[in-house]
């Protein structure tokens, strides 16, 4: 997989190898941004949650200076990450996974006949 994913983080949520998986999937799921857009947008997942994101956030026993520390930047460097993501990528990883699986299923019946 190094050879595919450039980013840092291989496997973080919304990051570039989940965004290139869903990109050769589900195209149609996805909205394309720019990082201006993201900037402008003027997202703050620190504080000015909604009453059902704060209740949320209690029940899952998170809180503003708890969990959720610093959300703002880990959030904007998954979002730059993404853009990394292709749908090229996303066939490949698929193309991967299930030559693996595949290859340990056919090991599991050998053993079991």
């Amino acid at each position: 997989m190094d050879q595919i994913i450039k980013s840092e983080n291989r496997t973080s949520h919304a990051g570039e190898f989940e965004t290139s998986i869903y990109l050769a999937a589900f195209p149609d799921r996805l909205r394309a941004f720019t990082m201006e857009a993201y900037d402008r947008a003027g997202l703050n997942y620190e504080s000015q949650f909604a009453p059902d994101i704060e209740k949320f956030l209690a029940h899952d026993r998170r809180s503003r200076d708890g969990g959720l520390k610093g959300e703002n930047t880990r959030d904007r460097a998954r979002q730059k990450e993404a853009l990394l993501a292709t749908a090229e990528k996303g066939e490949t990883i698929v193309a991967t996974a299930t030559r693996f699986f595949a290859k340990r299923l056919k090991k599991m019946i050998a053993k079991a006949e």
